[in-house]
C-alpha cells in the first residue's frame, strides 16, 4: 500500500514486454469488502488469496517460465509483490501484491512443481511517512490510510537467505524510472547466473 508497487510493476511489465496482473484484482470479494470497511486482513484472510496469486504465477511459469517478484514497502511497511517469467523469449507476467510476512511469500514459493527457482521477488522498502503521504494523495482505492499501522505491525523483512535466493530489496526512494531500471538490470542479471 502506497509503496509504488503497481506503478513500479505495470513500468517493468512494459520494459520487459511481460503481462502485468494487480493482485488486488485477485481478492475474494470477502476481503475487499473488509479492508474498505478498515478492517485489517488476518492471515487466515488472505491465505486464499495468496494461494490464488500462487496458482496464477503457477499457470504462468508452466506457459512461460517464469519468476515471481515480490515488492514490500517498508521500512517496515511490505505489501507487494511482483511476479515476473524468465524464459529466453522473456515471456512472462508481474504481479503486484502484498507479500508481508515470510509465511506469505512462501505459499507464493509453494506451488509443487519444482519451480520456485524461477520466482523472484522484489521488496520495496520505504520510509513509514513516505507511505503515508502517498496514501493520502491516493484516491479511488479500498486499502484505506487508517490501515498503514496494521501493515507495519505485520511486516517481516526478506531474511539473509531469502535475499541469496530469490529477493531483491529496492528503495522506493528514488525516481520511479530509476527503480524500474535498476529491478529490471537484477532480474535479468539473476535469470543469468541461474
Amino acid at each position: 500500500c502506497g509503496c509504488g508497487k503497481s506503478s513500479v510493476g505495470r513500468g517493468l511489465a512494459e520494459i520487459l514486454r511481460f503481462e502485468f496482473i494487480d493482485g488486488d484484482d485477485l481478492h475474494p470479494e470477502d476481503n475487499v469488502n473488509k479492508m474498505a470497511k478498515g478492517e485489517p486482513l488476518t492471515d487466515v484472510d488472505r491465505v486464499p488469496w495468496l494461494e490464488r496469486i500462487r496458482d496464477v504465477a503457477s499457470t504462468q511459469i508452466h506457459n512461460n517460465d517464469m519468476a515471481v517478484v515480490s515488492s514490500s514497502s517498508n521500512e517496515l511497511l511490505g505489501d507487494n509483490m511482483y511476479c515476473l517469467s524468465l524464459t529466453p523469449k522473456r515471456e512472462g507476467v508481474v504481479i503486484a501484491c502484498s507479500a508481508l510476512k515470510r509465511f506469505y511469500r512462501d505459499i507464493i514459493r509453494s506451488n509443487g512443481n519444482g519451480d520456485s527457482n524461477r520466482l523472484r521477488f522484489v521488496f520495496l522498502n520505504g520510509e513509514k511517512e513516505l507511505i503515508q503521504k502517498r496514501m493520502a494523495a491516493r484516491r479511488g482505492h479500498f486499502m484505506k490510510e487508517e490501515m498503514i499501522d496494521s501493515q507495519f505491525e505485520a511486516l517481516e523483512i526478506p531474511s539473509t537467505d531469502e535475499c541469496q535466493t530469490d529477493t531483491t530489496i529496492m528503495s522506493i526512494d528514488a525516481p520511479l524510472q530509476s527503480i524500474i531500471d535498476t529491478i529490471q538490470t537484477q532480474i535479468i542479471h539473476s535469470s543469468n547466473e541461474g
